[in-house]
């Protein structure tokens, strides 16, 4: 087959590098939902790592595992903002409780009442 010919022909998918891929894009999920920062780098690396992997994108077992793989991504995303969301309303909380408790109230008289009244 000529060269041209042969690089026009889907690659067959590497479905270990698939499920590599679903892998890793789920540790980064739950990495992100727990809060742990510190592998990240390692796992967005190796996720790059695998995408560079898949042979040909345009193969259709490629774009329905793509497809799933960006379907996590996008609820990885909204898992994020909420969660961002829930800590800002948490944080501004306890900014007006705080500030309810340290602004300035007038001592009691002796009896209660003042006396210019």
């Amino acid at each position: 087959m000529p060269p041209a010919l042969d690089s026009a022909m889907p690659k067959p998918l590497d479905l270990q590098a698939a499920e590599r891929l679903l892998h890793l894009t789920r540790a980064l999920g739950e990495c992100l939902s727990a809060g742990q920062v510190t592998d990240l780098d390692y796992l967005l690396t190796e996720r790059q790592a695998v995408l560079d992997s898949i042979s040909s994108p345009s193969a259709p077992p490629v774009k329905a595992i793509l497809l799933q793989v960006q379907t996590l991504e996008a609820d990885i995303m909204q898992q994020m903002e909420a969660a961002h969301a829930e800590i800002s309303q948490e944080m501004a909380g306890e900014r007006k409780q705080r500030a309810a408790h340290t602004q300035y109230r007038p001592k009691a008289t002796l009896h209660g009442l003042d006396r210019a009244g």
